[in-house]
């Protein structure tokens, strides 16, 4: 019997997403769905949720209240921000010493994100919203049989479908018809969903109601740490603090030119380091990795909140640093650290702090010092490495994932061996203790990134590592297409022709998947490897029901 998986998250997609069905079948037919209308909304739900109607009305119309309320006050958000783009592209490349090109490409990242943004707080009100109510388990079946619905993102070769609130709207008008599927676990528990329903939509409300200070101010940081980057043009895992820290610099600068004194304090303020004070000398802020490396690469993304809130402390002090730095040098020190840093040939960790050191006389690397409670990278490794080894004994999960973390970030290396068997121990931690899809997401975002290398041997150490990580948790499915492509480049890779066995026993294509099984035994004769385990399995079956 098939095992039913439904993976039940929320998340806030900024990517614009088409609207569902413009051009498809109405699935809402299909799948006997009936229909309603509140106000400016139409509701297509199954007959079971007939009764629960009143319930969803009444938290339809609450929110609906509380966004026009907050209308009242507030524009909505980016619109400023899209009267002020030349101007605030023109700043920022300024500051950063860019030129034309980089112009071009500031603009064109620019409208990408005001066509991801402008819709977001406006999911349950607008001109016309289309809302369709369902159980979790029909969805699952209309998936399972081809088809395809609003929000949810199904994964045939692991029976899995990723639920995403995601807003958007086919015009750059955050008021035109948006569509959300809402599924439910059962109609018992319809009225705890909805309110975390609402729960949700009013934590977006309030994350981007408060037009310019939250969306337009972080549009302002994303465009000018891309310039940063941009300019950079370094590879360097270790020098997040730089291109986080200054792109607040600049975010502040352009507020106070463009916004108002009171819209730039607020900003800045909201990166004040006081109340982290405490997390001072753990931070590591030198071995802070870049998003490319790090396994949680934004706020509010690891389910331990620990992780989170020494995330949070990082983008405060990186700020703290960089800040003083424009303070006591001026903006234009951003400048002069770039222009001489980008055309070094080595540019590593420590040329970096050199440059700043030759730029402004301070050197960071014995400031930076006191952001740490060891003296050298492998010092700082032994000690959390000592921690993990505490924690097994304690049987203490959660220090274990954050001293492998950590020691992670302490590597030599980021695609070391010791590096990638410490992120598919994280991954694998994570999934034995119960985040499934999360743990899987880590694991294969890294191999995506490790994958668009030119270099060969790098694309197949990505897959590799997917690989490893799929049979470790026993679930080899997880990493059929990463296996599939290194066995078509390399027949006798024992663990991805595993993986293929596996796949071709499990669509019962048994003389294929038992030679495979009779080549592996032969390759490994040890009886207690996972791979010869497996191939012994299949051997011993005719045919997978």
């Amino acid at each position: 019997m098939k095992k039913e998986i439904f993976v039940f998250c929320w998340c806030m997609c900024l990517n614009s997403i088409p609207l569902w069905g413009a051009d498809d079948p109405p699935f809402y037919e299909k799948m006997g769905l009936k229909k309603t209308t509140i106000e400016s909304a139409i509701i297509y739900y199954e007959a079971c949720f007939e009764e629960k109607l009143p319930v969803f009305i009444k938290e339809y119309k609450n929110h609906k209240k509380t966004i026009a309320e907050s209308r009242a006050q507030k524009q909505i958000p980016m619109y400023k921000m899209v009267s002020l783009k030349n101007a605030i592209i023109d700043d920022i490349n300024n500051i950063v010493g860019g030129n034309d090109d980089l112009t071009a490409f500031l603009k064109k990242k620019f409208d990408g994100l005001i066509k991801a943004f402008p819709s977001i707080p406006n999911t349950f009100v607008g001109k016309e919203k289309v809302f369709y109510l369902v159980l979790q388990s029909t969805s699952k079946d209309y998936l399972r049989a081809g088809g395809i619905l609003p929000n949810l993102f199904y994964d045939k070769e692991t029976d899995t479908a990723e639920y995403k609130l995601g807003f958007s709207s086919e015009s750059n008008n955050p008021l035109e018809q948006s569509e959300n599927l809402l599924p439910f676990s059962s109609v018992e528990k319809f009225e705890v969903e909805i309110h975390e329903i609402q729960r949700i939509f009013s934590m977006l409300l309030e994350a981007t109601s408060e037009a310019p200070v939250h969306l337009e101010y972080i549009g302002i940081h994303e465009i000018a740490e891309l310039a940063i980057v941009r300019q950079m043009r370094s590879g360097d895992p270790y020098k997040r603090w730089f291109t986080d820290g200054f792109a607040n610099t600049i975010t502040h600068n352009v507020l106070l030119r463009h916004y108002s004194q009171e819209g730039a304090d607020t900003f800045i303020a909201s990166y004040s380091a006081e109340p982290y004070k405490e997390l001072e000398n753990q931070l590591n802020l030198k071995y802070w990795m870049s998003a490319q490396f790090a396994l949680f690469s934004f706020m509010g993304k690891c389910p331990l909140e620990k992780e989170n809130r020494f995330n949070f402390a990082r983008y405060c002090f990186a700020t703290q640093e960089a800040k003083r730095l424009a303070d006591v040098y001026g903006i234009e020190i951003i400048k002069k650290i770039i222009v001489q840093y980008k055309d070094l040939e080595d540019k590593n960790t420590d040329s970096l702090y050199s440059v700043i050191q030759k730029v402004t006389g301070e050197d960071l690397r014995k400031r930076f010092e006191k952001y740490q409670n060891f003296q050298t990278r492998k010092e700082g490794y032994v000690h959390y490495k000592k921690q993990y080894e505490q924690a097994i004994q304690e049987k203490n999960i959660k220090v274990m994932i954050f001293s492998m973390l950590r020691m992670l970030e302490l590597c030599e290396q980021p695609f070391s061996r010791n590096s990638l068997n410490l992120r598919k121990n994280i991954a694998t931690l994570f999934y034995l203790t119960g985040q499934k899809e999360l743990a899987n997401q880590f694991i294969t975002e890294f191999a995506d990134f490790m994958m668009l290398s030119s270099d060969p041997q790098n694309r197949f150490v990505g897959r590799h590592l997917v690989v490893l990580y799929a049979l470790g948790i026993h679930k080899p499915e997880v990493a059929y297409n990463y296996a599939r492509q290194t066995f078509e480049e390399n027949p006798n890779e024992i663990h991805a022709m595993a993986i293929v066995m596996h796949q071709l026993s499990k669509e019962n294509n048994m003389q294929k998947a038992q030679e495979l099984a009779h080549k592996i035994c032969k390759m490994e004769p040890d009886d207690k490897h996972s791979c010869h385990q497996m191939a012994k399995q299949v051997l011993s079956k005719t045919e997978i029901k």
